[in-house]
């Protein structure tokens, strides 16, 4: 499985070359996040195909710490999706990273 450190998330966002999916619950990913996408981690076995149809060059997972988000990549995977990873200490390693 693939990890990405925050400032190669970041470089990668802005070149528009991945899909960001926060697997938050919904009212933590209406609190704020670094994601446009939210599919919580229940709901991401059920709706695996949506993203299977996503063009991109990665598709990443993001939580709070990077525990979710790193079981949302293994399933993926598992899923026979490619291109996968999470975002290495998640929303929290963010904040550390790019202060607001």
């Amino acid at each position: 499985m693939t990890e990405i450190e925050a400032k190669d998330l970041k470089e990668k966002m802005e070149s528009g070359a991945v899909i960001l999916i926060d697997v938050r619950e919904a009212w933590e990913f209406e609190e704020g996040s670094i994601s446009e996408r939210n599919i919580s981690l229940y709901e991401l076995p059920a709706r695996i195909e949506e993203l299977r149809a996503e063009e991109c060059e990665m598709l990443v997972f993001c939580c709070n710490s990077g525990q979710n988000s790193q079981m949302a990549a293994t399933l993926a995977e598992e899923s026979g999706l490619s291109n996968v990873a999470h975002l290495k200490g998640g929303i929290d390693a963010w904040k550390e990273s790019f202060p607001s």
